[in-house]
């Protein structure tokens, strides 16, 4: 598992799609995230750094907590699962952690190591919560996740003129 970066004309495509899909912008707030498999599609699963408003909100399938591995009081960020977006191979890039700042990569890395021993149950999670939407409907989750099945009858549509 990897850190990746969502091009920016592909996310104008897939708000096309659906509105709720979030924007990138550009160095201020950078489309960081991780590529997990469900089903036959690749997504994209952003993260955001932590936020004091993230400690309210009730653990659920919507959301992953990033701790550091050595403090785990020490909260370092989220993945959105309810904002994951397919993903194409040709509209994700690999994130370079040296040729980002000193200090912004080592959050990152710090941020790598928890996700990677995580692993397995963020790709679980992240399943659970694909199938809550896709499959069961159920509208707690509907309601909180953009629309993944829209999204999958779109994305590979995306020509890049």
């Amino acid at each position: 598992m990897k850190f990746y970066r969502l091009k920016d004309d592909y996310i104008t495509y897939l708000k096309g799609i659906d509105s709720n899909v979030e924007d990138n912008y550009g160095e201020k707030k950078a489309y960081i995230g991780i590529v997990l498999t469900i089903g036959l599609h690749n997504y994209f699963a952003p993260l955001s750094s932590h936020k004091p408003a993230h400690d309210r909100r009730k653990k659920n399938d919507t959301f992953f907590r990033v701790k550091d591995r050595t403090d785990e009081t020490n909260k370092l960020a989220i993945i959105k699962l309810n904002n994951m977006v397919p993903a194409l191979p040709t509209e994700i890039e690999e994130m370079i952690f040296s040729n980002e700042r000193p200090d912004y990569a080592q959050l990152l890395q710090k941020e790598y190591e928890y996700i990677l021993s995580h692993q397995e149950q963020i790709t679980k999670q992240a399943a659970r919560l694909y199938e809550r939407v896709v499959k069961k409907k159920q509208s707690f989750f509907v309601d909180q996740c953009l629309d993944f099945a829209a999204l999958e009858q779109g994305y590979l549509n995306y020509n890049k003129s």
